[in-house]
């Protein structure tokens, strides 16, 4: 039950106990970002200009250009998005392996006691006297 509760309360820090890296490395996210400012670039324009209250006009999403990006920016935000996920996976199959092994325990443990009480309570019986 110990290891289990362990477990549990592992799988609850496990964001902070395991790190990110393990699930998205730096190469991953520097290609996000450079996917992230072409499609960007590609969707408003090299040379827009963020100082202006309107900086961006819609975009042209039927140019190659864009399209190339769109592709690229996608590939890298499901990279991403996998990730995510399997950080979340991690995470409970590490707090529900802890609720399985806690529940075997509590069983395990149930089971004994009905067993030392049946085995009491065959032992103390009074006897039955012959008349």
């Amino acid at each position: 039950m110990i290891v289990g509760l362990l477990l549990m309360l592992l799988g609850y820090f496990s964001e902070a106990v395991i790190p990110g890296k393990t699930v998205w490395n730096d190469e991953q996210a520097a290609a996000y970002q450079k996917a992230s400012g072409e499609l960007h670039g590609a969707s408003y324009g090299k040379g827009h200009d963020h100082s202006k209250e309107h900086a961006h006009n819609e975009p042209d999403r039927s140019s190659p250009e864009y399209l190339k990006a769109k592709e690229a920016f996608d590939r890298a935000k499901s990279e991403l998005d996998r990730a995510a996920n399997r950080q979340i996976w991690i995470k409970y199959g590490i707090i529900l392996t802890g609720v399985v092994i806690s529940a075997c325990g509590i069983v395990r443990v149930a089971l004994d006691k009905m067993q030392a009480d049946e085995e009491a309570t065959m032992t103390h019986r009074p006897k039955k006297r012959s008349s």
